[in-house]
């Protein structure tokens, strides 16, 4: 197994060993595991673990894990914070206030010891659970083809990776490791629980499926693993209709020649347009019903026709162009006045208000002067 994830580290994560790697662990089998295959593979190893406070027994599972880290000497750094209370006040699930905390003092301690990655304990269980999860969503190939064994999340740090070097090994494999090789690992109570959608899915639905189809994790993972050549495909597909189709962009507004997005297939119309927002709101959820929106103004939509997308971003269609942009954009036109905002706007004589593309409009005696 050892020599398969090392050939995972190095060719599929591109981890080099003369950096160091932050290991998240919570104590549980699989990021023990991945914390000794680092080790073994001669990585600088920086231990982490993060206190959620959702259980009487964290703290005690927090001096395991430092303890662990320094018998093996291995540097171990521990954070915590309150996931239920931060939750309730920014109004998220539980499961994604403990991920958002997490990261944030994984990238972090990242960032302070100049670490090449930050890498987690996600196993093949994880990768069709996840999988599940999106499927439910109504997600699209992006989602389907799961996660990746490397991948950048601009929001949390834009340069330094995830890594999932143990993305195909079954957790059954990991808790075989830890014994072999004399850890112990310990029993993380959440797991249990029903309140958590990922639970309800490794408890309930997937033992459901799998009275239909005894290997349906195993299908599950190969169609994960086979629709990831699809999206590199479809990646190098947008690409190349990135260049060609879009006029210009920054991070307020992304312009489209109309003409050549309006002749571009439905399927590379949304691509596009989910780029387009993705670039423009990093990490946003663009839904199919977004899409849809914005695909019928590229067919249906007039001369000056507008819709709004989400997360604070419209698109607008002017004749032979088509944008995407932020509300308080300034867009591009420059053949005729805008108004620079939502506000309405009071003039009284003699003032002038400068509006985008150098205009400006005035009130003298009455009459407005563009």
């Amino acid at each position: 197994m050892l020599e398969n994830v090392e050939e995972i580290l190095t060719n599929e994560c591109s981890l080099s060993k003369d950096r160091p790697v932050v290991a998240g662990v919570s104590g549980g089998p699989d990021s023990l595991c991945l914390m000794e295959v680092l080790r073994k593979s001669e990585y600088p190893v920086i231990v982490a673990y993060f206190d959620h406070h959702l259980r009487p027994e964290s703290g005690a599972d927090a001096r395991m894990v430092e303890k662990t880290a320094n018998r093996l000497m291995l540097a171990c750094y521990l954070g915590g914070a309150d996931v239920r209370a931060h939750a309730e006040k920014h109004k998220q699930s539980i499961e994604e206030a403990a991920r958002n905390l997490r990261y944030r003092f994984l990238f972090k301690l990242a960032r302070q010891y100049n670490a090449q990655a930050v890498a987690v304990g996600h196993t093949a269980d994880d990768q069709v659970e996840t999988v599940l999860m999106h499927f439910l969503r109504g997600s699209g190939i992006a989602g389907l083809k799961g996660m990746s064994y490397r991948s950048v999340i601009p929001s949390f740090d834009p340069e330094i990776p995830v890594v999932r070097p143990l993305l195909d090994l079954w957790r059954e494999e990991t808790v075989v490791y830890c014994a072999v090789n004399g850890l112990r690992p310990h029993y993380d109570s959440s797991n249990d629980s029903l309140n958590f959608q990922r639970n309800r899915i490794r408890h309930l639905l997937i033992p459901n499926l799998e009275t239909y189809n005894p290997k349906f994790r195993e299908a599950i993972l190969r169609m994960s693993q086979s629709l990831k050549g699809d999206y590199t495909f479809v990646a190098e597909t947008l690409e190349i209709a990135w260049r060609e189709i879009v006029i210009s962009y920054d991070k307020e507004v992304v312009t489209f020649d109309n003409s050549l997005l309006s002749k571009s297939s439905l399927g590379l119309q949304r691509n596009l347009v989910k780029h387009a927002m993705q670039i423009l709101r990093p990490g946003v959820d663009v839904t199919f019903s977004v899409l849809e929106r914005a695909t019928n103004l590229i067919k249906h939509g007039g001369p000056s026709s507008r819709v709004d997308l989400k997360a604070g971003l419209r698109m607008f269609r002017e004749e032979d162009h088509i944008y995407i942009g932020t509300l308080d954009a300034e867009l591009p036109f420059d053949l005729w006045p805008q108004m620079p905002g939502e506000s309405p706007v009071s003039i009284s004589p003699p003032q002038q208000v400068v509006l985008a593309g150098g205009w400006k409009i005035g009130v003298s005696a009455g009459i407005s002067l563009l």
